[in-house]
């Protein structure tokens, strides 16, 4: 991550880009949570730093990945015109941030596409802190899965749908535009949970007290905008568990594992 301004502005005005992709920030809503400053410094000011450098330079498009969690939770599909009610420090940042990006657009003339992620999976489960890494991980490794309120649900999306967004929004323009990028499917905690089951036969779940909340997104926008087609999660899951389990051994380097541990109170991050 190039987070120093100067160098950034540098870069900026060597390259004349015509469009900057901001994927920077810390998406692990609870180390938000125990580290605000940090959060502030991964999600807001990692913003700032490159609407400055845009604004003195002569790229001024960008495309910026925010959360769901920025909506907060809701019974209905959540539209981009809702009114956000973020629920945590991460919803907090990456709304703050959106509104920097509305701000300079306003003010200097930036042109800038908001891609609201909802529950993203499909990285390296050994690595991730999404639910459905954890789930696998310890399936791996023979342990149970805890599912804390399985009633709980998300709109899984799967990263290479992401990636396709992306490349969608950097062909079509989009300007000025926020999309929800998701599936607008409705999928339990423990629904998950049981997919991952099937694939991993003699792993147990054990359930839990938990939330029953959740998010799932309304995406028309982006199917009309971007022609987005996601695959449906209850499709791709599956797919993704057959994939990651071929190659059961975790990386050689313990200090790459991440906690076991599952909290889903959060909503996840995205």
């Amino acid at each position: 991550m190039i987070s120093g301004f100067t160098r950034l502005k540098d870069i900026m005005n060597e390259q004349q880009p015509d469009v900057a992709v901001h994927l920077v920030g810390q998406p692990d809503a609870n180390e938000c949570e125990k580290e605000p400053m940090m959060s502030f410094e991964s999600n807001v000011k990692s913003t700032l730093t490159l609407l400055e450098a845009m604004r003195t330079s002569s790229c001024k498009r960008m495309i910026f990945t925010s959360t769901a969690m920025v909506y907060g939770p809701r019974v209905e599909p959540l539209r981009e015109e809702d009114s956000p009610t973020p629920m945590n420090t991460y919803g907090h940042h990456k709304l703050i941030a959106e509104q920097l990006i509305r701000g300079y657009e306003n003010e200097y003339g930036l042109s800038c596409t908001i891609l609201r992620l909802f529950n993203v999976y499909g990285n390296d489960p050994w690595l991730g802190k999404d639910v459905l890494s954890i789930f696998v991980r310890r399936a791996l490794q023979g342990e149970p899965i805890i599912v804390r309120g399985g009633s709980g649900y998300r709109d899984f999306v799967y990263v290479g749908d992401v990636a396709r967004a992306i490349c969608a929004t950097l062909d079509r323009g989009t300007p000025k535009t926020t999309l929800n990028i998701g599936t607008g499917t409705k999928l339990t905690i423990r629904e998950l949970a049981d997919i991952v089951k099937e694939r991993c036969e003699k792993v147990r779940i054990v359930e839990t007290e938990g939330p029953t909340y959740g998010l799932y997104a309304d995406i028309s926008r982006a199917r009309e905008t971007l022609g987005f087609s996601p695959e449906h999660p209850r499709k791709r899951i599956p797919l993704f568990i057959d994939e990651v389990t071929r190659v059961k051994d975790p990386p050689p380097n313990e200090l790459t594992r991440v906690n076991n541990d599952l909290v889903t109170d959060r909503c996840d991050s995205s």
